[in-house]
C-alpha cells in the first residue's frame, strides 16, 4: 500500500559537503540535483547559505538568487531546501520567498534555544516554509526537549526534526524521543529524522522509526547519496529509496540515484572515504562531539580504553562543543601518572658510561640495523623505540606509546624501560621512567618516542648516540620497517618532522647526535 506520508530529503550537496569542503564543481552540483529530481526525491538540500565568498563550484551561497542558477527547469515533484547555522548567516541577506527554493531548514544548539527560535520566526516572515532541525536532541532531558517543543508549537514550522548528531541514539532512545514529539508535537507539523552511521545503525533506525510511526503523520527521512557526509557518514538515500519502494509503494526510481553515485560521488569517495570507523563509535558511545574521539585516535598513542577513559573525564557542559585546548588539557592529565626514578637516572648514567650507544627507531631504514650492530666492535648498547626486534638483540626495549607496548608485550621481558603513562594499563615490575619529566618542556608537549629517550639520555650525560631507523614521517611511502607498526596518518606530518627536527637540533647542543640512516631529522 503506497503511503505518501513518508518523504525523503536528500543532503549530498549540504551535508556530504563537510568532505570535500562543499568544493563539487558547478557542473556536478547541477547534475547531482538533476538526478535527484530525475529520482523523484521529495525534498533536495542544495546546501548551505552562509556569510561567504561565493563561487559556483561550491555549494555554499549568500542568497537563494545564487542558487537558483543551478536548479534544473523540470523539477517534478521535488522541493528545493536550504539549510542555515543562524549564527552563520545573516538573515538580512535572506530575500522573500519567490517560489524557488521554498523551504529553509534552521539549526542551533540546546545552548542558544532563544536565539536560534527568534530567527526562525524571521524565516518564516520572509515566506518559507520552515524546518526546526535542534542540533543533538541527545543531549536534552525529557523536561527540555517537551519544553523545546511547546515553543516550536507557537511557531507551527512545516517540519520538526529528531536530529541525532553525535550518532548515539539506540533503537530505545528512538523510541522515548518519538513518543515525545509525537505526543506533544502539533499535529500538523512534520516529524524529520537525521541520523549518521557512528555505530552503524542509521538504516536499522530508519526502518524502526517507520515502523513505530503515527499513520497520519508526515514524516521527512534525510538521506545522502552513497551516505556522503562527514564521518563517518549518513543515511544511505539510495537504501531508504529502494526500501520505501518495495515496502511502502513510494514511487522513487532507483537508476538515477545509481548513476549519480557511480559519477560523482565514488571519485570523492575514492579520494576522502568515509563510514563506519572505531574514533566515531568511541564518541557515539559517550554522546560527545565527534572531534574529541578523532583528536585522541589519530594521535595513534592511546589504547581503546585510554581514549573511553578520557573521554569519561569531559565535563557535561562541553560535550557538546569540542574545544582543542581543553582536550589536549584532560590529554596531558590522563598521562600524567608521576613515579620517582631517580635511582634509574642514576643508574644508567654510571650504566652508558663509555658504551657505544645504539638506538633504533622502527623507519624503514631500520633494515640496517642488524648488519651496523654486527659491525660495531666497541662495548656497545643498543636501545629500540617503540617496537622488540627480532633480526638482532637489544639491551633494552623503550616504550612510550600505550598502543606500541600492548602490541608488543607479549614479546618484552625485564630489560624494558617504559614511560609512566604506561601504567594505566595496569602493568607491573618494569623500569618506569616519569612521563612528564620527558615530555614536557617550557610547558610544552611533546610525546614523540624518539624524543622522550633522547631526552632521557641527555639527562644521563650520554655524550655520543648512534641513530638508525629514525626517518621521519612522509606522505607518499611506507613509513616503517617490514609493517612493525601502522601508516602514520597524523594530519600535519609537515609539522610533526618540523617540532621532532627543532627538538633534536636543541639537543645537540648538548649531546653528538649521529644518524647512521637518512633521516629527515638530520637535514639541516
Amino acid at each position: 500500500m503506497r503511503d505518501d506520508t513518508i518523504n525523503i530529503l536528500d543532503c549530498t550537496l549540504r551535508d556530504g559537503g563537510y568532505i570535500n569542503d562543499w568544493c563539487f564543481g558547478k557542473n556536478i552540483i547541477r547534475n547531482i540535483i538533476a538526478n535527484l529530481v530525475d529520482a523523484n526525491i521529495d525534498f533536495i538540500e542544495v546546501g548551505f547559505l552562509r556569510n561567504c565568498d561565493y563561487s559556483e563550484d561550491v555549494s555554499c551561497y549568500n542568497n537563494v538568487r545564487e542558487i537558483s542558477d543551478n536548479l534544473p527547469k523540470n523539477i517534478g515533484n521535488s522541493n528545493f531546501v536550504a539549510m542555515i547555522l543562524y549564527t552563520n548567516y545573516d538573515i538580512d541577506k535572506l530575500e522573500k520567498c519567490d517560489g524557488t527554493v521554498k523551504y529553509i531548514r534552521v539549526t542551533f544548539h540546546n545552548y542558544d534555544i532563544d536565539e536560534g527560535l527568534e530567527y526562525c520566526r524571521k524565516v518564516q516572515a520572509k515566506g518559507y516554509q520552515l524546518f526546526i532541525n535542534p542540533i543533538n536532541i541527545m543531549g536534552y532531558s525529557d523536561e527540555e526537549l517537551l519544553g523545546l517543543i511547546r515553543r516550536v508549537n507557537l511557531i507551527k514550522p512545516f517540519g520538526f526534526s529528531i536530529v541525532d548528531t553525535f550518532g548515539s541514539m539506540s533503537h530505545s532512545d528512538l523510541l522515548r524521543i518519538y513518543s515525545l514529539c509525537e505526543n506533544n508535537l502539533d499535529k500538523s507539523i512534520a516529524l524529520g529524522v537525521h541520523l549518521h552511521e557512528n555505530m552503524s545503525m542509521a538504516f536499522s533506525l530508519a526502518q524502526e522509526f517507520l515502523r513505530i510511526k503515527s499513520p497520519n503523520r508526515k514524516c521527512v527521512i534525510d538521506g545522502s547519496l552513497y551516505g556522503m557526509g562527514r564521518k563517518p557518514g549518513n543515511l544511505c538515500v539510495e537504501l531508504m529509496a529502494n526500501y520505501l519502494l518495495e515496502q511502502y509503494g513510494r514511487k522513487y526510481k532507483l537508476d538515477p540515484i545509481l548513476d549519480a553515485i557511480e559519477e560523482y560521488i565514488n571519485p570523492i569517495r575514492d579520494r576522502q572515504g568515509w563510514g563506519y570507523s572505531i574514533e566515531y563509535f568511541l564518541s557515539a558511545k559517550s554522546n560527545i562531539h565527534r572531534n574529541y574521539a578523532e583528536h585522541y585516535y589519530k594521535k595513534r598513542r592511546l589504547t581503546a580504553k585510554g581514549i573511553e577513559e578520557i573521554l569519561e573525564q569531559i565535563d557535561s557542559n562541553r560535550r557538546g562543543k569540542f574545544d582543542i585546548d581543553y582536550a589536549d588539557e584532560l590529554y596531558v592529565k590522563y598521562l600524567d601518572c608521576h613515579v620517582e626514578d631517580d635511582n634509574l637516572y642514576s643508574y644508567f648514567e654510571k650504566y652508558l658510561q663509555g658504551k657505544y650507544l645504539i638506538l633504533v627507531a622502527p623507519g624503514k631504514s631500520s633494515d640496517y640495523a642488524a648488519k651496523y650492530i654486527s659491525s660495531v666492535k666497541n662495548s656497545k648498547v643498543v636501545i629500540t623505540a617503540n617496537f622488540c626486534p627480532t633480526e638482532y638483540s637489544a639491551d633494552y626495549c623503550f616504550f612510550s606509546n600505550m598502543k606500541r607496548f600492548e602490541e608488543y608485550k607479549q614479546y618484552i621481558g625485564e630489560n624494558t624501560l617504559i614511560t609512566s603513562n604506561i601504567l594505566r594499563l595496569g602493568v607491573m615490575n618494569y623500569l618506569t621512567l616519569d612521563y612528564m619529566k620527558l615530555a614536557s618542556r617550557h610547558g610544552d608537549i611533546l610525546d614523540s618516542c624518539g624524543i622522550l629517550l633522547l631526552r632521557f639520555l641527555e639527562r644521563v650525560k650520554v655524550e655520543t648516540v648512534h641513530l638508525v631507523g629514525f626517518d621521519g614521517f612522509h606522505n607518499r611511502c611506507s613509513n616503517y620497517y617490514k609493517g612493525h607498526i601502522e601508516e602514520h596518518t597524523a594530519l600535519k606530518i609537515e609539522d610533526e618532522n618540523t617540532s621532532i627536527s627543532d627538538e633534536i637540533r636543541k639537543m645537540r647542543k648538548s649531546m653528538n647526535i649521529i644518524f647512521e640512516t637518512k633521516s629527515v631529522y638530520g637535514e639541516d
